[in-house]
């Protein structure tokens, strides 16, 4: 769904097919054969091959084109200087990357909880896997969130969103629509967002995003290629 943000509640319902009733377990069902299961794509790591991409660079063929004139020239000091940098650069570049698988598997981890839902006009506990788009959710305090969520009540409602913008105080959230399009995820106070906290009050919303689409998705991904580089 395009700018969910800027809906007013009975435009999402319209859009996503739903109402405060909650969608039907059937229908339910019917959407999870569709959009799939509600958690982060695991990508099988070959610790082989995240070694040998470390030395995939431009500038490592230069060092190395310069290694090679270095031992023609006898200059093994040189050639062995070149050399064990390429290799500490390669190690260093090769655990922190390590590092960033570690941290998706414990952020997937981290992203599957118990949700209360509301099916057949009632409220039914699943687990966040079984999310789908045009469920209407329970919010609580302490609560991680596990899917894109346009909000349709709030009470008093904070969550904790450094992990996307940074910014480490509470965002007052609320239901009513922005007047802005396309606004920044740090305007978007009518939104949850897959991965942040609720740290205080209590809502309602439904279910806009999930799995490959919800916005952690991207964020994820540069996780997992972000690594250092001493070059």
């Amino acid at each position: 769904m395009q700018n969910p943000e800027i809906l007013k509640i009975d435009e999402i319902f319209k859009e996503l097919k739903t109402s405060e009733k909650g969608l039907s377990i059937n229908e339910a069902n019917k959407r999870l054969q569709i959009y799939g299961k509600n958690v982060l794509e695991e990508e099988k790591l070959n610790k082989f091959k995240l070694f040998i991409t470390q030395f995939q660079n431009i500038l490592v063929y230069v060092l190395l084109a310069a290694s090679i004139i270095s031992i023609i020239s006898h200059r093994l000091v040189d050639f062995f200087t070149i050399i064990l940098l390429v290799l500490l650069n390669g190690f260093i570049g090769y655990f922190q990357e390590l590092k960033a698988h570690v941290s998706i598997k414990a952020l997937r981890k981290l992203t599957e909880t118990k949700e209360t839902v509301i099916r057949d006009n009632k409220e039914t506990p699943i687990s966040s896997k079984d999310l789908v788009p045009g469920d209407i959710i329970s919010i609580e305090e302490g609560d991680i969130i596990a899917a894109d969520i346009r909000l349709i009540k709030t009470v008093s409602l904070e969550t904790d969103e450094s992990s996307l913008t940074g910014e480490s105080l509470p965002v007052i959230k609320h239901e009513k629509p922005l007047l802005k399009k396309d606004s920044l995820i740090f305007d978007q106070k009518n939104m949850l967002f897959s991965g942040t906290t609720v740290v205080k009050g209590s809502g309602l919303g439904v279910v806009i995003n999930t799995a490959k689409k919800h916005i952690f998705q991207p964020l994820l991904k540069k996780l997992k290629k972000k690594r250092r580089n001493l070059l």
